[in-house]
């Protein structure tokens, strides 16, 4: 099997940022990274996903309205470009398949919305079916999407939302009625400011780790996977009490056993470790380690989940760190990606054999 990386990078001025646009890196027995390409199709390819076969990808671009459709070719990995679709509300963050893969759902910020593109038969990307509107504080305006991730039944599709003085912080439940058919089910209200920005599920799908932005800290939601319905279970900070700094949080994983979460302190540059309580979903902080760079907005675990990959943006590098089998404990490895703005990795891996 081939191992390559697909990275997204903000590149616009308005972002100060440096990055390149969309790379393809192909990974050696080695661990070393060697570019295969890269596109400059748009603006800001700053999220992407992949479908369960591996062969297509999906990249939307932030603070635009569009989202690009690519093919990969199995022998390098390299992209084809399919087509764009434009109108899916303003600076779409995050991207994810339906149940069936025929649809793409996309979650734009300050488009407030969920936005159901169909796939066509070639796999690329149809004009939306359904625009899911956020509400906000008037009809004027909207809370802002940061996140669409389904639950692990994929019944539900789960949106954290950020208020930002006219939205609410939020947790929006939509039951997937169809793949191209979402229905609201509950608004789980945040405290105000506290701004929600990413979730992850546990391993049996009873809780739902939910990240706040500004309010530096991670929630244990309950879960109910026959309802949809989210409930608080507990809070804790996302630094050590010693630490009075804020967090600014951004990104959170689980590993697939469900023991370990991972989050990324963007202001206080670093990654914080937690244990679960497989019973009550309780997280215990184990650990906080150097992010070696400024502003860690995205983290990932690799396919193998011996690996945690952290794109720091406003540092140009992407750091690499081994993982304990056992405890989930971080090391920091002496394998720095020089990346220039980098918000987003996607890991594919080829068969070497046609």
């Amino acid at each position: 099997m081939s191992t390559y990386i697909y990275t997204g990078s903000r590149t616009t001025r308005a972002r100060n940022a440096r990055g390149r646009g969309l790379c393809v890196y192909k990974v050696n027995e080695h661990g070393n990274w060697k570019i295969q390409q890269t596109i400059h199709n748009q603006e800001n390819p700053s999220f992407q996903c992949l479908d369960t076969q591996n062969g297509y990808l999906y990249s939307v671009h932030g603070d635009l309205e569009s989202v690009d459709a690519f093919k990969i070719n199995p022998n390098d990995g390299t992209l084809t470009y399919l087509n764009s679709i434009h109108g899916i509300g303003r600076n779409p963050v995050y991207c994810t398949l339906s149940p069936s893969e025929n649809c793409l759902y996309v979650a734009s910020l300050q488009g407030g919305c969920v936005t159901i593109l169909p796939r066509s038969r070639d796999d690329s990307l149809n004009p939306p079916v359904q625009v899911a509107r956020i509400d906000g504080k008037t009809q004027d305006t909207v809370s802002m999407a940061h996140q669409c991730i389904m639950d692990r039944t994929k019944h539900f599709l789960l949106v954290p939302t950020q208020g930002r003085n006219v939205g609410y912080p939020q947790v929006c439940a939509f039951r997937i009625e169809a793949d191209s058919h979402l229905t609201l089910v509950q608004n789980y209200r945040n405290d105000a400011f506290t701004e929600p920005r990413h979730i992850a599920f546990s391993a049996d799908n009873r809780f739902v780790y939910l990240a706040d932005e500004k309010g530096d800290c991670v929630h244990t939601l309950n879960f109910d996977s026959e309802s949809g319905s989210l409930s608080l279970k507990s809070t804790v900070r996302s630094l050590p009490e010693q630490i009075k700094e804020k967090a600014w949080v951004s990104g959170i994983q689980i590993d697939r056993t469900g023991r370990h979460v991972y989050v990324s302190n963007r202001t206080y540059a670093s990654i914080s470790v937690f244990s679960t309580n497989l019973q009550t979903g309780a997280l215990t902080l184990i650990q906080n380690v150097p992010a070696y760079g400024k502003t860690p907005r995205f983290l990932c675990l690799n396919q193998a989940e011996d690996t945690l990959l952290v794109g720091n943006e406003d540092s140009d590098t992407i750091e690499q760190y081994q993982i304990h089998p056992e405890t989930g404990i971080l090391t920091h490895l002496d394998q720095s990606i020089s990346e220039p703005s980098p918000v987003c990795i996607t890991e594919y891996h080829a068969s070497d054999t046609l």
